[in-house]
């Protein structure tokens, strides 16, 4: 079980630093931030072939999505 708990644990770290990484958002080309936010995820998924590191990766892209679409609506008025 100890095994489990410490594998979720890297996971969730692995996830947590994904979201970090990219937590405010472009600074310069829109089309370079998406593709390697995308990127990372997708080796995060690779080193953990399992649905919690799906879920995870998954939730930190959809979040990151969320706000900047937030954030253009904000611009947009």
């Amino acid at each position: 079980m100890a095994a489990v708990i410490d594998t979720a644990k890297e996971i969730f770290a692995d996830a947590w630093r994904l979201y970090a990484k990219y937590a405010d958002g472009p600074h310069g080309d829109p089309d370079i931030y998406w593709s390697n936010l995308v990127m990372e995820s997708e080796k995060i998924a690779s080193k953990w072939p399992c649905g919690l590191a799906h879920d995870l990766t998954k939730a930190v892209l959809e979040e990151h999505s969320r706000r900047e679409k937030r954030k253009q609506e904000e611009r947009d008025g």
